[in-house]
């Protein structure tokens, strides 16, 4: 009998990964069973969310420091120590890079008087979800990056997404 797929989780040390959360399961299922992968994956989008919370002002105040500790830690020791991110540091660097510089204009776009700059605003907010199709063309090839793709919109834009009407009022517009 094979033992069951084991994670590191910080707070919690090493645990079945079928204990955690949908998210850690949804991208093991995207990164072909790849653990390093999907763990990669996991803790990348966990620190995107903390960091858009900070700038969108979500954060209590009493939780800020909580926060900014865990975003940092998640960082230095769970996303750079992961063997994925290490094998595959120069081009997902760059992906990444990319992609925070393109989300910090999002939060400026958003406010524009103009709808079309709003509506790239909307759509390029999401543009870190890259990260998961090139994992997911890494580890499975392109037919399989395609296809995740295609459930990452499925999942987040269809499934449980915020319109861009909802999306806007909550922005003043």
């Amino acid at each position: 009998m094979t033992p069951p797929l084991r994670i590191v989780s910080d707070a919690q040390g090493e645990v079945p990964i079928d204990s955690l959360g949908g998210n850690l399961q949804r991208f093991l299922g995207w990164t072909c069973g790849d653990v390093p992968a999907a763990e990669f994956l996991s803790h990348l989008f966990a620190v995107s969310q903390v960091a858009d919370d900070f700038v969108d002002d979500d954060i209590p105040p009493e939780k800020r420091s909580e926060q900014m500790t865990q975003l940092v830690l998640t960082l230095l020791l769970n996303v750079g120590n992961n063997p994925f991110f290490d094998r595959y540091r120069i081009e997902l660097q760059a992906l990444m890079a990319s992609s925070l510089i393109v989300w910090d204009a999002t939060n400026e776009w958003a406010g524009s008087t103009r709808q079309d700059t709003r509506t790239f605003a909307f759509v390029y907010r999401e543009i870190l979800e890259q990260v998961i199709s090139f994992t997911a063309y890494v580890v499975g090839g392109l037919e399989h990056a395609r296809a995740v793709t295609r459930e990452v919109h499925q999942h987040y834009h269809v499934d449980h997404g915020e319109g861009f009407a909802a999306w806007e009022s909550e922005h003043g517009r």
